[in-house]
């Protein structure tokens, strides 16, 4: 799905060494977040993929956004099942 693919690239990008560009991101770094931004805000659009929620607190925790990634782990801790395990 669109939100996971963006989040893993996102995540791949800033362990290749797209760092900030001091105060500001790269332009495609700041357009992907804030895709993510809006895609954490809606509650991931009701989908209740454990990969798309993981990958994106990943990419926001990789771009220290800690708000963001923090919503994204609060929104991945209610698709936890009951055993302790994950499903998509």
């Amino acid at each position: 799905d669109q939100v996971s693919l963006t989040a893993l690239s996102l995540w791949a990008l800033h362990e290749a060494g797209a760092q900030d560009a001091g105060a500001s991101e790269d332009e495609s770094i700041s357009r992907g977040l804030n895709f993510l931004r809006l895609a954490t805000v809606n509650c991931f659009d009701n989908n209740v993929s454990v990969m798309c929620s993981a990958l994106s607190a990943r990419a926001f925790s990789a771009w220290q956004k800690p708000s963001e990634a923090s919503a994204a782990v609060g929104f991945l801790k209610t698709l936890q099942q009951p055993d302790g395990g994950f499903v998509d």
